[in-house]
């Protein structure tokens, strides 16, 4: 997952869009892929976007991490609260 990492922060909006995209497909899947994500380091880069990029890109982000709060196990879920991922949805 580094290389999707390294894409969330390119400098081109299509990519980050794909990226996130790409991201919220595989935290669409089981607690384990969603714990690959966690463990990659993207959810703080995901969250970040949330906060600060376009809005299509925001929503593919938004998208990602709703995937993991909603199929993620408990720690998972405490994981990205503590990482801050409820301000950016009161947005």
């Amino acid at each position: 997952l580094a290389p999707l990492k390294a894409l969330l922060t390119h400098q081109k909006k299509s990519i980050r869009k794909e990226a996130c995209w790409t991201l919220s497909n595989i935290t669409a899947g089981n607690k384990d892929q969603i714990q690959l994500v966690i463990q990659s380091g993207c959810m703080p880069v995901l969250i970040e976007i949330m906060s600060k990029a376009e809005f299509d890109v925001r929503k593919e982000a938004a998208w990602a991490i709703a995937n993991a709060i909603s199929g993620g196990i408990d720690p998972q879920v405490e994981f990205l609260v503590q990482q801050g991922v409820i301000e950016p949805f009161a947005r």
